[in-house]
């Protein structure tokens, strides 16, 4: 297994010279000649290490993999591609090294994804250490993710050659150094537990982001790539399994065990659901609220049978954890409020039925009680919730981020009613506001 040359120097005799970021360098006419008069001989050292990331095994303060290629002698002119056939020899990198290059390649596709397709800020250089752990996880307290590289040989190949598993973990990097999803709990998760609901959404945040950003396919396997040796989770429909050949622990493969598609928002395999049904890469994937439930449904089937009817891609996701004024969610429920916080991302009954359909009865963008008016995460109305429907009024008109919150005095309309309902609820009367409809 190799990798691609993200960042390789060139060694034409005593000169050394640099890739651009895809391993492409030119040579012009000048610099083409040797000490001797001849043209050069170049040979291609290839680092674990990029302008976005650097993979190193067990700590960071070991040196930086490398690889030499043979030598090209008397290089005069053409293109010459290591691993693309041609007149050299292919790169090919022994197992035991090329997990380094291979985790070093997907972290910088992933943070250029981030950063230029998605022109969200720039997470700085990510240090990723292989080591021989059972698991993969990212320290936030070092900055360092941890990549498993522990071979089982009998069933399946570690996660430094699982790009699922590298995108999950550069994943919780990216929403936690930003303040995203960022809750404390650190317990053990699997994609069908109940969990604490900060736990679950980062967890199902990951999920989504390791597919999204990367294979478009609803499918998470938990082994390295082409091979299908353990678990796999299927963000579309729940389902979560087991596939291969042969037993484990008296288990077989190819088995698919149930479905977390509608245990709720404390459930990551839910919570990415969640979000792989607003997102939706493909119109063709839609699903719908009486599928196969396992016996998992907390809720009955939706009265309009209708589960996914969004496919709007990752964008207003991201916008909504990143860019909203009431700040960074941290469970599903904050989620929730960030999408029709001002400027609101819209979808209202789409998204009633994607929440519904994975376990959670929202009617609307109102959450419990009527009244957050600025579509805060603190649920308990203020002033501030008292300004808001004054702009709306009379100020800039700007549009609310949820009708149904605004409407205290529930008649179908924003009016000076409303205004009083809440300042008699803040400083007089203090009578409890209505529940959301």
């Amino acid at each position: 297994m190799a990798s691609g040359i993200p960042r390789t120097k060139l060694f034409p005799d005593d000169k050394v010279f640099f890739t651009n970021d895809t391993g492409y360098f030119k040579f012009d006419s000048v610099i083409n000649i040797d000490n001797d008069g001849t043209r050069l001989d170049i040979f291609v050292c290839i680092y674990s290490k990029n302008d976005y990331v650097s993979a190193k095994y067990d700590t960071v303060y070991q040196p930086i993999f490398h690889f030499d290629t043979y030598p090209v002698e008397n290089v005069e002119s053409g293109s010459y591609e290591w691993n693309y056939g041609g007149d050299t020899p292919p790169i090919l990198i022994d197992i035991p090294l090329s997990g380094y290059f291979y985790v070093a390649d997907i972290i910088r596709d992933n943070h250029k994804y981030w950063v230029e397709t998605l022109n969200l800020p720039d997470p700085g250089h990510t240090y990723t250490v292989l080591s021989d752990t059972s698991s993969s996880y990212y320290n936030k307290t070092s900055d360092i993710i941890i990549i498993s590289n522990k071979f089982y040989p009998d069933y399946f190949l570690p996660d430094v050659y699982d790009e699922d598993v590298i995108r999950h973990e550069f994943g919780h990097r990216l929403h936690r150094i930003f303040g995203a999803f960022d809750d404390l709990v650190q317990a053990p998760s699997r994609f069908w537990t109940i969990d604490p609901p900060g736990l679950a959404a980062r967890e199902g945040f990951a999920f989504f982001w390791s597919l999204a950003s990367g294979s478009n396919n609803t499918k998470y396997y938990t082994s390295g790539n082409n091979y299908c040796d353990t678990f796999w989770y299927d963000l579309e429909t729940g389902e979560y399994g087991q596939c291969g050949n042969g037993f484990t622990g008296g288990i077989p493969y190819d088995t698919t065990f149930a479905s977390a598609n509608a245990m709720g928002d404390s459930c990551s395999g839910a919570n990415a659901g969640m979000f792989w049904d607003i997102y939706d890469y493909s119109s063709g994937t839609e699903d719908y609220s009486g599928q196969q439930d396992w016996g998992d449904t907390t809720l009955p089937h939706h009265p309009d049978d209708i589960g996914d009817s969004l496919s709007v891609g990752i964008g207003p996701i991201m916008n909504a954890i990143m860019n909203k004024s009431c700040g960074k969610p941290q469970t599903m429920e904050q989620f929730w409020l960030a999408w029709y916080n001002t400027p609101s991302e819209g979808h209202e009954q789409a998204m009633v039925d994607i929440w519904y359909e994975h376990g959670v009865d929202y009617h609307g963008c109102c959450v419990k009680m009527t009244g957050n008016t600025d579509c805060s995460f603190v649920d308990e109305p203020d002033i501030s919730d008292v300004n808001r429907i004054i702009d709306f009024l009379y100020l800039s008109h700007d549009p609310l981020c949820c009708f149904d919150e605004a409407d205290t005095y529930p008649d179908g309309m924003i009016d000076i009613s409303d205004i009083t309902v809440v300042i008699d609820y803040l400083y007089l009367s203090h009578t409890p506001l209505p529940s959301c409809p």
